[in-house]
């Protein structure tokens, strides 16, 4: 009985370290990426190994596959428009309830 307890402690201790030693490592490569005149602007999923990238090298955008036999270029975007990011991500949930909100609060002015 004993020796399950402490087995139990051991793998929920190794599952901690290994969640936050995953999270250490990812913020740590996260921050050696990171370029000034380099960046991926937008990315999507083609297929389970194919991918393709919008990349702004120095006011460039460039268009980029990526698979597993390397990287290829499909050219530069002249007519791309980056979308700025929002400072703050809006809640769906929010959103949807203060529109909720408002058309309750509508249909008690008019029945006033």
């Amino acid at each position: 009985m004993i020796e399950t307890i402490i087995s139990f402690i051991s793998l929920i201790l190794i599952l901690v370290l290994a969640y936050f030693s995953t999270r250490y490592f990812a913020k740590s490569v996260k921050g050696m990426q990171k370029t000034q005149s380099m960046h991926i602007v937008e990315s999507m999923m083609l297929e389970r190994d194919k991918r393709i990238l919008i990349v702004k090298i120095q006011n460039r955008y460039l268009a980029l596959v990526t698979h597993q036999n390397g990287v290829e270029n499909l050219g530069e975007c002249e007519g791309y428009i980056e979308n700025p990011s929002p400072e703050s991500p809006i809640n769906p949930f929010e959103s949807i309830m203060n529109q909720w909100i408002q058309r309750k609060g509508d249909k008690h002015d008019t029945q006033e």
